[in-house]
Protein backbone atom coordinates (compact mmCIF):
# COMPACT_ATOMS: atom_id res chain seq x y z
CA UNK A 1 0.00 0.00 0.00
CA UNK A 2 1.54 3.23 -0.69
CA UNK A 3 2.08 6.03 1.89
CA UNK A 4 0.49 9.21 0.67
CA UNK A 5 1.13 12.38 3.74
CA UNK A 6 -1.61 13.86 4.48
CA UNK A 7 -4.38 12.15 3.51
CA UNK A 8 -5.11 12.47 7.33
CA UNK A 9 -6.60 16.11 6.25
CA UNK A 10 -9.57 14.79 4.01
CA UNK A 11 -11.76 14.43 6.49
CA UNK A 12 -14.04 17.53 5.13
CA UNK A 13 -12.77 16.76 1.87
CA UNK A 14 -16.12 17.18 -0.78
CA UNK A 15 -15.22 14.69 -3.62
CA UNK A 16 -13.82 16.21 -6.41
CA UNK A 17 -11.66 19.15 -4.95
CA UNK A 18 -8.42 19.65 -6.81
CA UNK A 19 -5.97 17.29 -4.81
CA UNK A 20 -2.36 18.86 -4.82
CA UNK A 21 0.30 16.29 -4.87
CA UNK A 22 4.02 16.78 -3.91
CA UNK A 23 6.99 14.96 -4.21
CA UNK A 24 8.01 15.06 -0.34
CA UNK A 25 6.55 15.50 2.95
CA UNK A 26 7.85 19.03 3.31
CA UNK A 27 6.83 20.46 0.27
CA UNK A 28 3.16 19.25 0.98
CA UNK A 29 3.36 21.14 4.36
CA UNK A 30 4.27 24.45 2.84
CA UNK A 31 1.56 24.26 0.18
CA UNK A 32 -0.63 23.04 3.30
CA UNK A 33 -0.66 26.25 4.39
CA UNK A 34 -3.14 27.44 1.88
CA UNK A 35 -4.94 24.78 0.66
CA UNK A 36 -5.70 21.41 2.85
CA UNK A 37 -5.83 18.90 0.19
CA UNK A 38 -2.63 18.21 -0.42
CA UNK A 39 -0.79 14.89 -0.73
CA UNK A 40 3.18 14.01 -0.57
CA UNK A 41 3.60 10.55 -2.86
CA UNK A 42 6.78 10.64 -1.73
CA UNK A 43 8.56 9.73 -5.34
CA UNK A 44 8.59 11.81 -8.38
CA UNK A 45 6.08 9.65 -9.70
CA UNK A 46 2.40 8.28 -9.22
CA UNK A 47 3.06 4.83 -8.51
CA UNK A 48 -0.39 2.66 -10.48
CA UNK A 49 -1.94 2.05 -6.55
CA UNK A 50 -1.29 5.78 -5.31
CA UNK A 51 -3.38 6.55 -8.91
CA UNK A 52 -5.68 4.66 -7.73
CA UNK A 53 -6.73 6.02 -4.72
CA UNK A 54 -5.98 9.61 -5.91
CA UNK A 55 -8.61 9.38 -8.85
CA UNK A 56 -11.35 8.08 -6.37
CA UNK A 57 -11.07 11.29 -4.83
CA UNK A 58 -10.98 13.83 -7.62
CA UNK A 59 -10.62 14.78 -11.53
CA UNK A 60 -8.67 17.39 -11.27
CA UNK A 61 -4.76 17.01 -10.49
CA UNK A 62 -2.23 19.31 -9.57
CA UNK A 63 1.59 18.24 -9.93
CA UNK A 64 3.53 20.31 -7.53
CA UNK A 65 6.74 18.84 -8.36
CA UNK A 66 10.06 19.71 -8.01
CA UNK A 67 11.67 22.00 -10.93
CA UNK A 68 14.38 19.41 -11.64
CA UNK A 69 14.86 17.06 -13.91
CA UNK A 70 13.51 14.49 -11.80
CA UNK A 71 10.24 16.42 -10.94
CA UNK A 72 9.85 17.78 -14.36
CA UNK A 73 10.24 14.14 -16.14
CA UNK A 74 7.95 12.75 -13.54
CA UNK A 75 5.46 15.27 -13.98
CA UNK A 76 5.05 14.94 -17.89
CA UNK A 77 4.92 11.12 -17.34
CA UNK A 78 2.30 11.45 -14.70
CA UNK A 79 0.28 13.98 -17.13
CA UNK A 80 -0.05 11.30 -19.64
CA UNK A 81 -1.25 9.02 -16.89
CA UNK A 82 -3.64 11.13 -15.58
CA UNK A 83 -4.87 12.29 -19.28
CA UNK A 84 -5.13 8.60 -20.13
CA UNK A 85 -7.50 8.21 -17.50
CA UNK A 86 -9.89 11.26 -18.60
CA UNK A 87 -8.69 13.88 -15.77
CA UNK A 88 -7.89 17.28 -15.70
CA UNK A 89 -4.00 17.84 -15.05
CA UNK A 90 -2.11 21.02 -13.96
CA UNK A 91 1.20 22.08 -12.87
CA UNK A 92 2.55 24.64 -10.07
CA UNK A 93 5.69 25.50 -9.67
CA UNK A 94 7.92 26.69 -7.16
CA UNK A 95 8.49 30.59 -6.88
CA UNK A 96 11.32 31.80 -9.14
CA UNK A 97 14.60 29.91 -9.13
CA UNK A 98 13.42 27.84 -6.40
CA UNK A 99 13.91 24.07 -7.15
CA UNK A 100 11.11 23.03 -4.46
CA UNK A 101 8.29 24.65 -2.56
CA UNK A 102 10.14 23.73 0.70
CA UNK A 103 13.03 26.11 -0.11
CA UNK A 104 10.29 28.97 -0.18
CA UNK A 105 10.22 28.97 3.37
CA UNK A 106 11.81 32.30 4.97
CA UNK A 107 10.68 34.29 1.69
CA UNK A 108 8.33 36.18 1.78
CA UNK A 109 7.89 37.24 -1.50
CA UNK A 110 8.05 33.68 -2.24
CA UNK A 111 5.56 32.23 0.04
CA UNK A 112 2.88 35.00 -1.41
CA UNK A 113 3.42 34.18 -5.10
CA UNK A 114 2.72 30.31 -3.43
CA UNK A 115 -0.63 31.88 -2.21
CA UNK A 116 -1.66 33.50 -5.40
CA UNK A 117 -0.56 30.80 -7.28
CA UNK A 118 -2.80 27.87 -6.04
CA UNK A 119 -5.29 29.58 -7.81
CA UNK A 120 -3.99 30.03 -10.57
CA UNK A 121 -2.48 26.55 -11.87
CA UNK A 122 -1.16 25.71 -14.96
CA UNK A 123 -3.23 23.59 -17.39
CA UNK A 124 -0.88 21.28 -19.07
Amino acid sequence: MPILFGLYDFKDFTDGKPVILTEGIKDALVIKQFYPYVLAVNTSGLTSKTMAIVEELTDTFVLAYDNDNAGNTGAEVDRVKILKKDKDAFRLLPYKGYKDFAGMIGNSEGMKDLENAIFRVQKF
